[in-house]
């Protein structure tokens, strides 16, 4: 019955676990070697994650904006933590989608 508080001002790149598989796959397969940083959503706050998921499954589900230095945690949390997948794009072609094409895999 209580309002759902999400930070807006934290930026991250959420990965589908089955492109998660995919990468790693292709990346043992093709023999690559390096660093490579696997997100699948394009960068995205947690806020505007939430809303999204509440409006694809037709929630009505209260949801506060905030930033996420107003959340009470042991150690503050940096606001961009999205990865850069260039590299893993530039080699495989891979493209980032929106959270709604995941969304649709799930719903019931």
């Amino acid at each position: 019955g209580s309002n759902l508080k999400f930070a807006s001002d934290q930026i991250f790149t959420p990965v589908y676990v089955k492109d998660l598989c995919d990468v790693v796959e292709k990346i043992i397969d093709k023999n690559y070697s390096g660093v490579f940083h696997v997100a699948s959503c394009k960068p995205t706050s947690h806020y505007d994650t939430a809303m999204r998921i509440n409006k694809f499954f037709g929630l009505d589900r209260e949801i506060e904006e905030c930033s996420i230095d107003s959340f009470v945690m042991l150690e503050k949390r940096p606001k961009k933590i999205n990865f850069d997948i260039s590299k893993y794009k530039e080699l495989t072609g891979f493209r980032e989608r929106d959270i709604e094409e995941f969304l649709g895999r799930i719903k019931i």
